[in-house]
């Protein structure tokens, strides 16, 4: 019997520094990056102020970025570092349902160091991704670059 319950301390003893180890963040080899962070520094304006082109990149869905009788628009993002593309989102604005045939069907994703020689990094034609439904958020990822862009 006592055999049994030493044992069963030593069990115990074991799992408590099991979960303990468990709670602890690994750090060797972790790497901290800094954040990197995108400004609107130029673009085609909206139908109004509340409708521009910095809505475009500011994290809220509920915010848009809505251009009518333009046949092309642009915008220029500018990182506060270099980095590797892999990817972006487009959420569809608030109205979509009510007023289809507003969401893009053409666009190009350029890269660039230095705003004059422009690296075609992603395009798409004919898009048939963004439904017509309000707020839907589609996700659009490839390869990420070999290249670094601001």
């Amino acid at each position: 019997m006592r055999v049994k319950n030493k044992i069963r301390r030593i069990l115990c003893y074991i799992l408590s520094i099991l979960m303990i180890i468990s709670l602890c963040p690994v750090t060797e080899g972790a790497e901290t990056v800094d954040a990197v962070e995108f400004t609107a520094i130029e673009g085609t304006q909206g139908v109004d102020n509340y409708e521009n082109y910095p809505n475009l990149i500011d994290g809220d869905t509920s915010t848009k970025w809505c251009v009518s009788n333009f046949p092309t628009a642009y915008i220029i993002i500018e990182s506060s570092r270099a980095v590797p593309v892999i990817g972006y989102s487009i959420t569809t604005g608030n109205d979509t349902k009510e007023s289809p045939g507003r969401n893009p069907k053409d666009w190009v994703l350029y890269g660039s160091n230095d705003k004059s020689t422009w690296d075609t990094i992603h395009s798409v034609s004919d898009d048939n991704l963004l439904p017509s439904d309000n707020y839907k958020t589609v996700n659009y990822s490839f390869d990420k670059t070999k290249t670094e862009y601001t």
